[in-house]
Formats: structure tokens, C-alpha cells, sequence
């Protein structure tokens, strides 16, 4: 990038954190921040769910004070390694400014997955199809884009290579799965032409220690109910709504909170 010049012709830089991935260790000068922070409170926080999905069904309720201690300390530390991250972005949009690229620039900020901290007593992770774990931030800025605008149809992260290539002018593969986004982002005129599917194939543990109970049977964090295994498939459509969505059911040989 500092070799960029209006004279040189169109770049592609990608940028990828591992901020706010664990082990959430922020820069030294940010350790401080947020003290008095805590994670989001929100409808779903610190409930039992109901009707829910089986693992739902069996997480802790209230959560224990340690688990909530834990939380709130995961909230404030992610925030603060974003700080450093807020550092990066400022640094690039300075150098696009004074190499006068800022105007015909596209800078995309997303993220890959979005986190749960305390919301139907699931302690903290990523895997679950709600919206709280699906959802994640989407901003753009651009030219041709109108500043402060929004839209509520829903995205993916695949729709990204195919409106980097129609933004480069280069043809689309129809293999390519995905929409390009540009009309969206430059005119608001838009309609995805199908719904997007969400998968998780899950991840697990033969033998977890202290639970020989759950041997062989696919389990992973059984400790904080906040199980790895979960496996699911669903639909979402041009609302967010969950049209339909498969859980498969494990068969215990013990209750999950033993």
C-alpha cells in the first residue's frame, strides 16, 4: 500500500486479525480499557431457553457466579483487542487519504462469525444457528455508496469474490457461488435470488476426562454445556427468519449435566 499511487492502477489488500479470537490478549497501553464493562444483558442473556434445541435445554440456569465473572472478562478483553484493530483501519484510511485514493477505494469491514456470551446460559462460543452467532457486522464505503445508508436483506461472506471481481470489471465464474453486492451497495436496489444456507458439521471429543460417560458419542466442552458437537442446517431468508432448520438429536447414556 505505501507504494500505491493514483498512477499505478487497482490493488487488492486484504487485511485478516486474529483480533478478537482467543486468547483475547490485548496490546499492553489497552488493558485497562472497559473496566467497567460487562457483557450485553440482552432478552436472551442468563435465560433458559425454551423450546428449544436439546443443548439449550440442558445448559445451567442461572449460570453460576464464576461463569458470569468469566464472561464479562471475555466481553471487556475482545473490546480491547479491537482498540488495536481500530489502530490498523485508521492507519490504513490515513495512507489511502494522503496518496488521494480514499475517494475510489472500496474497504469492506466484516468478520467471519459472530459470539455468544451468557445468551441462553451458553457460556461463550460460535457455533450455534442463532442469530447472535450468524450474524455478523457488515460495513462498507466506497464510491457510488451513500454515506449512512442501510439495508436489510441478508449477505454472506461468499457474496464477497464475486462483487470484488464485477468492482475489478472481471468476469464471474458461473461456478462461483455467491451474488456480487455492488448493485446493492451503489443503488439499494436489490433482491437476493435465493436464501442462504448455514452449516455446521460440528466438532468433538472421543473421550472427554472426568466424563467417561460421553465416550465415543461425539461431545466436546460437556463441562460448560457449551457442546462443540452441534450439528445443524438452515435456511435464512430475506427477513433473517429461519424458514427451516435440522437438529439432529444425540442419544446419551447420562444427563448432559452430570
Amino acid at each position: 500500500l505505501d507504494q500505491q499511487s493514483t498512477e499505478s492502477g487497482p490493488f487488492f489488500l486484504m487485511l485478516s486479525t486474529p483480533a478478537s479470537h482467543a486468547p483475547f490478549t490485548p496490546a499492553p497501553k489497552f488493558k485497562d480499557n472497559f473496566a467497567d464493562k460487562k457483557a450485553p444483558r440482552t432478552p436472551s442473556y442468563n435465560i433458559h431457553g425454551k423450546d428449544k434445541h436439546w443443548l439449550i435445554e440442558q445448559t445451567l440456569n442461572p449460570m453460576p457466579n464464576d461463569t458470569v465473572t468469566t464472561i464479562d472478562d471475555i466481553f471487556r478483553n475482545r473490546w480491547r483487542t479491537l482498540l488495536s484493530v481500530d489502530d490498523m483501519v485508521e492507519n490504513v484510511v490515513n495512507i489511502l487519504t494522503e496518496k488521494d485514493l480514499i475517494n475510489n477505494t472500496f474497504i469492506f469491514f466484516t468478520s467471519d462469525n459472530g459470539y455468544h456470551l451468557g445468551q441462553f446460559s451458553l457460556p461463550n462460543d460460535k457455533r450455534q444457528l442463532y442469530e447472535f452467532d450468524n450474524r455478523v457486522p457488515f460495513m462498507v464505503r466506497g464510491p457510488g455508496i451513500k454515506p449512512g445508508s442501510t439495508y436489510n436483506s441478508p449477505v454472506s461472506s461468499i457474496d464477497l469474490a464475486p462483487t470484488f471481481l464485477e468492482i475489478a470489471q472481471s468476469p464471474i465464474p458461473i461456478t462461483m457461488q455467491g451474488e456480487s453486492l455492488l448493485k446493492l451497495l451503489t443503488t439499494q436496489n436489490y433482491n437476493r435470488s435465493s436464501p442462504i444456507l448455514l452449516e455446521h458439521y460440528g466438532e468433538h471429543k472421543d473421550e472427554i476426562q472426568g466424563c467417561p460417560q460421553y465416550k465415543n458419542q461425539g461431545m466436546a466442552k460437556v463441562e460448560d454445556l457449551d457442546a462443540s458437537y452441534f450439528v445443524y442446517k438452515c435456511l435464512m431468508l430475506r427477513s433473517f427468519r429461519q424458514s427451516h432448520v435440522h437438529c439432529p438429536r444425540p442419544h446419551f447414556h447420562g444427563s448432559p449435566t452430570t
